[in-house]
């Protein structure tokens, strides 16, 4: 090893003096060949360890001593080729998560690019500051339940995709960290028109009733009467809703008739050709430049199903099983034939079950396998730990109702066999063991009351 720090340390003082013609001039045959291992070994550590700057670094040195040698070529034309890859992961990465208004997490993406692949262009303006937002006058607005920055856009600005305006201007790292009651400012910017929810809803002078109907959202009801289910929120306002995915079969709602907006009696009137989402401006503008020529897809209804099916992905990676749960049934809500949601459902009480159940929370992880198997009928998995579930639970409870006894812990032992009991009253002899265990417990009370 010693011998190995003499040979690199002289390596190093040759390329001080001499550049490349130094290492070539001061080692020759077996030193020199014995050095470009060095290198390439150190490279293959380096890569095992997923530093590949550095493994990169080390096989661009072992080049510098020979700028031939095969196995130095290889390694680092594969490693540059991966790493430029991996880059192009980052940024897509990058660009997905500043969508989502988490800027932060997004800048440290477009760093890891640039670690990657230095040169790459489009990484390197992401980072660069944006222009300041000019801005007089603003709003001040409270986030109510529910609320999320893309609906605040969509309420003054007339378009969700507006939010990163109203993010940059509050100097948010992260668009989807807000809180209710949280107050924010809702900037006027020249040549975007800046609406209030108050005067858009107090013009409507007339309204239908409409009844909700199966697998209705309240964005088909707007594209039903408006041609455009982007007005969803006009509804949602006029009826003091403050989730616009909270709606049931059944339920009556008002459906106002706005000044300016073109309102649909009828189904009849509707033209078929789908309604595309209008272009934003300003910051999407710069977005889409960075993008280079990736083709965005197109956009959900602006009913936040989108938002709410993506959150619960986030959880569901993430192993926040309940909070999960929660945001894919939202999506339900709007839509219950949502496939994407039902499949996630599934899977995501499945794993929640499997987490509790290695907990011995047996009932809990019963119920979840239960749902899952309510969203996939094939699921022989979900029938195999429904059955371990309730066996677990009894085997628990009725053992330590065993260990209760033992102890002449009579109250505790019954207790656990009546827990036996409510499940499966036939287990071994659960319904005697309870008799036993009450008939003793009877004689200890009475042996005590006969005591003075």
């Amino acid at each position: 090893m010693k011998k190995i720090r003499v040979l690199i340390l002289g390596v190093l003082i040759g390329v001080m003096i001499g550049g490349c013609a130094g290492i070539k001039e001061k080692f020759t045959g077996s030193q020199k060949k014995e050095l470009v291992q060095t290198y390439i070994r150190s490279g293959q550590d380096y890569e095992n360890k997923g530093d590949l700057v550095q493994a990169l670094k080390q096989y661009k040195l072992a080049l510098t001593v020979n700028p031939k040698d095969k196995e130095a070529i290889e390694k680092s034309g594969l490693l540059e080729k991966n790493m430029r890859i991996l880059a192009q992961a980052h940024y897509r990465n990058g660009i997905k998560l500043r969508r989502k208004g988490k800027y932060r997490l997004a800048r440290k993406e477009f760093l890891t690019t640039l670690e990657l692949q230095p040169d790459h262009e489009k990484a390197l303006r992401a980072i660069k500051p944006r222009r300041e937002i000019p801005a007089e006058k603003y709003i001040i607005h409270t986030i109510k339940p529910g609320e999320s920055l893309s609906m605040v856009a969509k309420t003054y600005y007339g378009d969700y995709k507006k939010f990163p305006i109203i993010a940059k201007f509050n100097n948010m790292s992260d668009a989807t960290r807000i809180e209710v009651g949280q107050n924010i400012k809702v900037p006027e910017i020249e040549g975007v028109s800046l609406l209030t929810r108050k005067q858009e809803i107090e013009t409507g002078k007339k309204y239908i009733i409409h009844t909700i109907k199966p697998g209705e959202s309240l964005s088909m009801v707007a594209k039903t009467y408006y041609g455009d289910y982007k007005k969803f929120q006009i509804i949602a306002e006029f009826n003091n809703m403050f989730d616009a995915t909270q709606i049931t079969v059944g339920q009556n709602i008002k459906v106002p008739e706005i000044e300016g907006v073109p309102f649909l009696a009828s189904k009849q009137e509707i033209k078929t050709e789908e309604v595309k989402a209008p272009e934003s401006v300003l910051l999407e503008e710069e977005e889409k430049k960075d993008e280079g020529l990736e083709e965005e897809e197109p956009e959900e209804p602006v009913d936040e199903v989108a938002n709410y099916r993506s959150l619960g992905i986030e959880h569901f990676n993430n192993k926040e099983y309940p909070a999960a749960i929660v945001e894919f049934n939202k999506v339900l809500n709007a839509n219950p034939y949502d496939k994407s949601a039902r499949e996630y459902l599934y899977n995501t009480h499945f794993q929640y079950g499997i987490a509790l159940f290695e907990k011995e929370d047996y009932l809990a992880a019963k119920k979840n396998f239960e749902t899952s198997f309510s969203f996939n009928k094939d699921c022989e998995k979900c029938q195999d730990y429904i059955k371990k579930s309730d066996e677990s639970y009894i085997e628990t409870h009725y053992n330590r109702g065993l260990s209760y006894y033992g102890n002449q812990q009579l109250a505790e032992a019954v207790r656990e066999w009546e827990l036996v009991c409510a499940v499966d009253p036939n287990y071994k002899d659960v319904g005697k063991d309870i008799q036993k265990a009450k008939k003793l417990l009877e004689r200890l009370e009475n042996i005590k009351k006969s005591k003075p």
